[in-house]
């Protein structure tokens, strides 16, 4: 689902006064109008995003600090959503998360969809009852009772130094 979102531009940072001076009884900060943190549920998605705030549906706005995966991945679960509103302004400032989370919490089961993911670490441990690789046609397979199986259309294997098959039996072909 390809969609646009609009976002609230993120403010522009204004440059730091620092002045030194004596302690002095500053009057307390007075909003113009104070801001409320709401919860909603998106309920749809497009050029604007609509979302429903107390029983109407409003339009809202995604502030430039929230991915739009997040807001996307709010509507299609039916979690809801963080929204500060300012008068007749609503900004959807965060989503609440329902469901768990990969590395975080167990799960019966997690799926990862993404364009690409990369692991870099000194050593990756991954235990399971089956291990599977799998790429378009070529497959590899590790099972907990001793088995490995590889299936592709050509299996190349190489060593530089000495290249070692050990089995108590060799079945080619």
């Amino acid at each position: 689902m390809a969609a646009s979102i609009s976002r609230r531009p993120a403010p522009a940072p204004e440059p730091v006064k620092r002045v030194k001076a004596a302690p002095s009884k500053a009057a307390p900060i007075q909003l113009v109008q104070a801001a409320t943190i709401s919860l909603g549920r998106v309920v749809a998605l497009g050029t604007d995003v609509e979302v429903e705030l107390g029983g109407r549906s409003v339009a809202a706005l995604v502030d430039a600090s929230v991915d739009v995966s997040v807001i996307k991945t709010a509507f299609e679960r039916g979690e809801r959503v963080l929204i500060e509103v300012i008068g007749d302004r609503a900004v959807i400032v965060g989503a609440l998360r329902t469901q768990a989370t990969p590395g975080i919490e167990r799960g019966e089961k997690f799926v990862i969809e993404a364009g690409e993911v990369a692991i870099a670490a000194k050593r990756v441990t991954i235990d399971g009852d089956e291990i599977a690789l799998s790429s378009k046609t070529a497959r590899l397979v590790l099972r907990a009772a001793g088995e490995i199986e590889s299936f592709a259309e050509r299996i190349v294997s190489r060593a530089s130094g000495v290249h070692k098959i050990v089995g108590r039996m060799l079945r080619l072909n």
